[in-house]
């Protein structure tokens, strides 16, 4: 009987080879198939500096926008509920302090977030082959978890990649 980490590598080949592609995305991009079809987001007071910053970085700027709009509905100042170790996310793409601090920003910085933000975005397409699915989950559950995962989520974790990059 296989180790779950082992049928999730199996699984996630089996993903792989139905939709043509590899898992370092050689063969085909990824991102280029219709099933990351972001959902209409309203126009935010931020749109010119996620357009430049996702061109900058490489990253989808329908997603880049999808994801502030669910993280903070593109206030700069939101603030997430607080968490069992006291911690609370923070800003338009909602760091936690200690992701804060390891990118070096200010949570609160529509700049500095947008950057932060895109550029471990960049950071886990490029370490997922171009899946915007495990991208997007890194942000919540971290690139590790993401990994694990294999593309299967919890009820939670798929909700939100759903609202990020449509169903």
């Amino acid at each position: 009987m296989p180790t779950t980490d082992e049928q999730n590598r199996r699984d996630f080949a089996d993903v792989m080879e139905f939709f043509g592609g590899t898992p370092t995305g050689k063969d085909r991009p990824l991102d280029s198939r219709p099933y990351y079809s972001s959902p209409s987001v309203p126009s935010g007071p931020f749109d010119d500096l996620i357009r430049d910053t996702a061109a900058r970085y490489g990253v989808r700027e329908d997603i880049a926008r999808a994801m502030a709009y669910a993280e903070s509905g593109f206030n700069p100042r939101a603030l997430g509920k607080v968490l069992p170790e006291g911690d609370r996310a923070k800003g338009l793409y909602q760091f936690r302090d200690m992701t804060a601090q390891e990118e070096g920003i200010d949570p609160f910085d529509p700049a500095q977030a947008t950057d932060a933000a895109l550029r471990r975005m960049r950071r886990h397409l490029d370490q997922f082959g171009g899946r915007y699915d495990l991208a997007v989950a890194s942000h919540i559950m971290g690139p590790e978890g993401a990994a694990r995962s294999g593309g299967r989520f919890n009820p939670e974790v798929s909700d939100y990649v759903g609202r990020i990059i449509g169903s």
